[in-house]
């Protein structure tokens, strides 16, 4: 409710955490957790992740995969699912679990992500040895349920 203000989004751990990581850069951030896919956007960052209003078939025309176009061809919750298999890489596979909801299956070492100027990952797991290269954790968001994890992509 609004008599109560916004600190219950933008004062919380996360948030918190989100804007003191790297102020200064304009590299996008994507969030694993569907809970968390419009906060870096809710603070101030610019985000992959997140409610798309209406299409937005020039990010996505990067997967290279026309076949799968009605699965972002419109509104929609955008979330990603890192692989974490460091055995073996894939390529990205985008669904759509439900009505209103695309998701994308990627590597977070892809070169989409890189073509897509992402720089940050907020995930609910840490990645194994292997797993993420060119990924660094910078920091990790305690919560009694949960543990939540920012790292940075050197591409």
């Amino acid at each position: 409710p609004l008599y109560k203000g916004t600190d219950v989004l933008t004062q919380t751990p996360i948030s918190l955490a989100i804007r003191q990581t790297s102020p200064d850069s304009n590299k996008k951030w994507v969030s694993e957790d569907k809970y968390l896919e419009n906060f870096a956007a809710m603070n101030g960052r610019p985000s992959l992740t997140g409610t798309y209003l209406y299409p937005q078939l020039e990010i996505w025309k990067g997967l290279s995969q026309k076949d799968r176009e009605s699965s972002y061809n419109r509104y929609a919750h955008v979330n990603f699912t890192f692989d974490r298999n460091a055995e073996k890489n894939i390529k990205p596979i985008p669904s759509s679990p439900i009505a209103d909801q695309f998701n994308l299956t990627i590597e977070p070492c892809d070169r989409f992500l890189k073509y897509n100027n992402v720089g940050f990952l907020i995930t609910s797991a840490e990645f194994e040895e292997g797993a993420a290269n060119c990924a660094s954790l910078l920091r990790t968001v305690n919560y009694p349920q949960m543990d939540y994890f920012i790292y940075k992509l050197n591409f």
